[in-house]
């Protein structure tokens, strides 16, 4: 038996295709009903964020990297956007620790910001 639980991935998905035609709205409400499904969805949150950013929503963007990495620390991915997203709101310094940090876990990634940070 199907639980509820076990669509969320179907939203998030749905979301990316909406995200690859530039139909941001419609993916932020695709992402945000994967997250109604599963709060805790790491991937979700950092899509969302990856959508709220393009639309210049950083502080926004920030909180959902956050949430990511809370529910899976070890995701360079969320790591590397939260930094980035840092940098784009000029606060540097955050962006700076994130880069020391993502250093110890994906360094094509860190190598990526560290460009950005120069």
């Amino acid at each position: 038996m199907l639980r509820l639980f076990d669509y969320a991935p179907t939203y998030n998905n749905l979301g990316n295709v909406l995200v690859d035609q530039g139909r941001y709205p419609e993916a932020i409400t695709q992402y945000n009903e994967a997250l109604r499904i599963n709060p805790n969805y790491a991937q979700a949150h950092n899509n969302l964020g990856i959508v709220l950013a393009i639309q210049g929503r950083y502080r926004d963007a920030v909180a959902h990297y956050n949430e990511a990495l809370r529910v899976k620390p070890d995701y360079a991915d969320a790591r590397y956007n939260l930094g980035n997203a840092y940098l784009r709101m000029g606060d540097r310094n955050s962006a700076l620790r994130e880069y020391e940090i993502l250093k110890t876990m994906n360094q094509n990634l860190a190598n990526s910001l560290y460009e950005k940070l120069r």
